[in-house]
């Protein structure tokens, strides 16, 4: 199985900074909400859209249990898998091909729904999968559980490549546009954010001042749309196309996200009022936002390594000798470091904090690496009492961003 992991580079993990303070949430005339709601359902989920029109979702009975629909020219039919408990569609594609999870013997499976026949989607050796996107290629998104962790997948043919944002302990893809680049969320360090992957390369996406942020959904043409948590605690959906973001808000709701998006920029999602959540499409919408600017590239901290791959021995130095803190040169408590990143905010004055052992670093400078543009450096003094290995974990965090882990010898 290939890992879709790219190296901590120079030229990735770049973060779009939202801007959300300078931006307008206006409308403007035309798209209206119209509520999706299965017929006596106590609540319902608008999962997917395709670019027909076709929506799928999730509803919950009079008998109390989760079923899947699909909707097409206003009439409803429900989607079950056969013997399920439990059956939720989430996506929809072209063609008319539905995939989701259903849960039989209380294990989650993830199938897809083609000409009216089911086909289990699991990931080899996973306790639970689901599939989450279905491209018009047949290119199967989704995510799988195993030892506790989530992953994602990609399934084109019969081979399967496995997902993960690096150093996150959860990912989660969820969309995949017809060129094949995917959305989706990640946890790091017990905060989520979302992300993009175009041709192996991921771009982490965080709306400034959130507490967290999930994108859900990316089109053909490239926009994104997704939901974000405010600082009070009131989740918002929002909506990214040409360098602007627009927030997204059903009148009344207390909790409204993005959760899909087609070609041709229609959106569904959920939202919530008075404790009860269902669906809702808006049609037509274009956002009419205004920004001073173009939205800022904030990097994440990304620690350089001897392999390349941003993992194993770091890129750090003695700095009295220009030696790698190595095995063979191993450093010790109380001397002084340099250490090589990328991910600086050019003349910024906030400086980032650097963990060797999990101790916190008595940091000596920070910035630019002469002669070397793009490349940053700190240099730092060894806290006492780190426990000496041959394998010393080292991290740098950097405006709440936190870095890939590398490892130096200490004795």
């Amino acid at each position: 199985m290939k890992q879709i992991v790219t190296s901590t580079s120079v030229r990735n993990l770049f973060v779009i900074g939202l801007l959300l303070g300078v931006l307008s949430n206006a409308f403007g005339q035309g798209p209206t909400f119209t509520k999706v709601d299965y017929p006596g359902a106590a609540s319902t989920l608008a999962w997917g859209v395709s670019t027909r029109g076709d929506i799928v979702g999730s509803y919950v009975g009079a008998d109390k249990l989760t079923h899947g629909f699909l909707l097409i020219g206003g009439q409803y039919s429900t989607v079950d898998f056969p013997g399920a408990t439990s059956t939720s569609v989430f996506t929809i594609n072209p063609r008319g091909d539905a995939g989701g999870v259903y849960v039989l013997d209380g294990v989650s499976h993830g199938f897809v729904l083609a000409g009216g026949k089911f086909t289990t989607i699991d990931f080899p050796g996973a306790s639970a999968s689901e599939v989450g996107g279905i491209n018009p290629r047949g290119e199967i998104l989704g995510d799988y559980t195993l030892a506790g962790a989530r992953h994602g997948f990609l399934l084109i043919g019969d081979k399967f490549s496995t997902i993960d944002f690096p150093g996150a302990a959860n990912t989660t893809p969820v969309s995949i546009n017809p060129q094949g680049d995917i959305v989706g969320s990640y946890n790091l360090a017990g905060v989520f954010h979302g992300f993009q992957l175009i041709d192996g390369e991921f771009t982490s996406i965080d709306v400034p001042g959130a507490t967290r942020t999930g994108a859900n959904a990316i089109n053909a043409r490239g926009d994104i749309a997704g939901r974000y948590v405010s600082a009070d605690g009131v989740s918002h959906a929002f909506l990214l196309s040409g360098g602007q973001v627009s927030t997204i808000d059903f009148p009344g709701a207390t909790f409204t996200a993005a959760d899909a998006m087609n070609q041709r920029g229609d959106i569904v999602g959920r939202y919530t009022i008075n404790g009860v959540t269902n669906g809702y499409l808006l049609a037509g919408f274009r956002p009419t936002c205004v920004s001073p600017g173009p939205p800022t590239l904030i990097s994440v901290p990304s620690l350089l390594s001897v392999s390349g791959d941003g993992r194993g021995q770091g890129a750090i130095q003695h700095s009295n000798t220009f030696q790698l803190a190595s095995a063979s040169s191993p450093a010790v408590a109380g001397e002084i470091l340099s250490v090589y990143f990328t991910g600086l905010v050019n003349g910024g004055s906030i400086p980032p904090q650097v963990t060797i052992g999990g101790l916190t670093a008595e940091l000596l400078f920070f910035g630019n690496t002469p002669g070397y543009p793009g490349l940053n450096q700190v240099n730092l003094r060894v806290p006492v009492g780190v426990a000496p290995g041959a394998a010393v974990p080292v991290r740098l965090t950097y405006l709440s961003r936190t870095s890939n882990e590398v490892t130096i010898s200490i004795r």
